[in-house]
C-alpha cells in the first residue's frame, strides 16, 4: 500500500485559511481605524460558500465625548459624574486622578452629556461620531466563514487515514478555534461600542491650567472661543442686548447676567452686546465664528436673520442639540444672539417665535 496521502484528505492549503492576528483588516470608520486583526477568508479549495449577510436597517455608531471642565472642587465634580451615569444605567470604566471614562447608553448620550457639562464650567470639549455597522459586517462574514472551515475540517479528522494526515488536521483546527475567538470577541466589542457611547472628563482646579483656545489665533477673536452653550464665563466683559421674550419661554436673566430667556424643556435665548476691536460687517463677524467653531461640530451653516447673519451649529449624536450664534455689527460693538435647543423638536417649536423676536430687534 502507499504512504502517499490521498488528496481529498491532504490540509494542502489550509495554513492559509486566516491572516496572523497581527494584520489588522477592519475597514476604517470615518473617525479611525481599528487596531484589533481579523481573520482573512480561506483560499478557493477550502472556502464554504457562506450566506450572504443583509445590511440591518439600523445603523451601528459609537458616540463619543470629551470634556474639559473646571471647578474648585474637582474630586465633587468628577464624583456627580458618576452618579449620573450610574443612575442613567452606565457605568464607570476607568478613574485616574482627575480624569474618568464613562459609557453611557447610546439613546441618552446627548442628554447625559449635556447634563455632565453642566456640572462644572467648560473649558473645551468635542463630540464624535464613527459608523461601526460596516466593520460588524465584514467580520460577520468572516466569522461565518471560520465556522464553516472549522466544520469541515472537523470531518476530514473524522476520514484521516493516517497519523500525520490527523496531526496536521488538528493543528489547524487549534489555530483557526483561536482564530474564532478573537472573531467573537471583536463581535462583542463592537457590539458593546454601539450600545454604550463613551465619556471622558477631565478636571481642572479652578487656578487655571489652560484655557481651551487657540492662543495662535489674533487676541481680537480668541472671545469666539469660548462660545459654546454650556460656558457661562463667556458673558464676562459682555453687557446686556434685550429681545422681546418669545412665546413658550420666560425671562430669566438677572441685572448682573446677560438678557436671557429660558423654556420649560430647557432651550436658552441670550442677548449680549461686545465691543471688538477689528471693524467688520455682519457677514465678517459670522464667518470668523463658523470658520473658528466648525470643527467641533458635525454640521455648521449661515443664514441671515433681519439685521442679524447666524451660524447655525449642529451637534454628534442621535438625538442632536443646536446652537445658533447671531451676530450684527454696528461700527467697533457686536450684538450677539444666541439660541440653545436640546433636540429638533425644541428647534421646531420655539425657533420661529425666537426669530421673530430677532426680527423686531432688527428694526
Amino acid at each position: 500500500m502507499s504512504n502517499q496521502e490521498p488528496e481529498s484528505l491532504s490540509p494542502r492549503g489550509v495554513s492559509g485559511l486566516s491572516a496572523s492576528r497581527s494584520s489588522p483588516s477592519m475597514a476604517k470608520s470615518k473617525s479611525g481605524s481599528f487596531s484589533q486583526g481579523y481573520a482573512q477568508a480561506p483560499p478557493a479549495q477550502y472556502e464554504p460558500r457562506a450566506p450572504a449577510i443583509k445590511p440591518s436597517g439600523k445603523r451601528m455608531v459609537h458616540y463619543s465625548g470629551q470634556a474639559d471642565l473646571r471647578s474648585t472642587e474637582p474630586e465633587k465634580v468628577l464624583d456627580s459624574a458618576v452618579a449620573v451615569v450610574e443612575s442613567a444605567g452606565g457605568y464607570l470604566e476607568q478613574r485616574a486622578g482627575l480624569f474618568v471614562a464613562l459609557r453611557v447608553p447610546a439613546d441618552q448620550f446627548d442628554s447625559l452629556f449635556q447634563r455632565l457639562m453642566r456640572l462644572a464650567e467648560v473649558v473645551s470639549y468635542s463630540q464624535n461620531a464613527e459608523d461601526v455597522g460596516e466593520a460588524m459586517q465584514d467580520l460577520e462574514m468572516r466569522l461565518k466563514v471560520v465556522t464553516a472551515t472549522l466544520e469541515r475540517l472537523e470531518g476530514l479528522v473524522q476520514k484521516a487515514k493516517t497519523e500525520n494526515q490527523k496531526l496536521r488536521l488538528l493543528k489547524e483546527l487549534k489555530r483557526l478555534r483561536e482564530e474564532k475567538e478573537v472573531l467573537e470577541s471583536g463581535r462583542a466589542e463592537l457590539t458593546q461600542k454601539a450600545k454604550f457611547a463613551s465619556i471622558q472628563i477631565r478636571m481642572q482646579t479652578h487656578t487655571p491650567v489652560g484655557d481651551g483656545l487657540d492662543h495662535a489665533d489674533l487676541a481680537d477673536f480668541l472671545w469666539i472661543g469660548k462660545l459654546n452653550p454650556f460656558n457661562e464665563s463667556r458673558f464676562s466683559g459682555r453687557s446686556k442686548s434685550q429681545f422681546d421674550v418669545p412665546d413658550g419661554m420666560v425671562k430669566t436673566g438677572t441685572f448682573r447676567k446677560p438678557w436671557r430667556a429660558t423654556s420649560a424643556q430647557g432651550s436658552e435665548f441670550w442677548g449680549t452686546e461686545l465691543g471688538v476691536g477689528p471693524i467688520g460687517d455682519s457677514r465678517f463677524w459670522a464667518e470668523a465664528i463658523r470658520f473658528r467653531l466648525r470643527d467641533g461640530f458635525k454640521s455648521a451653516d449661515t443664514s441671515a436673520v433681519g439685521a442679524y447673519r447666524f451660524c447655525k451649529f449642529q451637534s454628534y449624536g442621535p438625538t442632536p442639540y443646536f446652537y445658533w450664534v447671531g451676530v450684527r455689527a454696528t461700527g467697533d460693538n457686536l450684538e450677539l444672539a444666541e439660541f440653545y435647543f436640546p433636540n429638533p423638536d425644541q428647534q421646531n417649536k420655539l425657533l420661529p417665535g425666537i426669530l421673530a423676536a430677532v426680527e423686531r430687534k432688527s428694526k
